[in-house]
């Protein structure tokens, strides 16, 4: 039974499978990290620069919606 696992788990597909998942979650997290770190900011500094106020808080407390009494912002 551990030889007939051992090459299900040797076959190229499922080792594929298992460096495509390890790179996915990689991926993910360097995304993450690049619209955390640097496209949120540009964008919340763009929008400060566009509409005039002091700070990011002040010129994206226009985006606040309301929908059945819950504030979305």
């Amino acid at each position: 039974m551990i030889k007939e696992f051992k090459e299900f788990i040797m076959r190229g597909s499922v080792l594929d499978l298992a460096v495509g998942v390890v790179i996915g979650s990689a991926f993910t997290a360097i995304v993450t990290q690049v619209v955390e770190g640097l496209i949120t900011p540009l964008i919340s500094l763009i929008f400060v620069l566009t509409t005039g106020k002091k700070s990011a808080d002040d010129a994206l407390g226009a985006l606040v919606y309301k929908v059945e009494g819950v504030e979305f912002n």
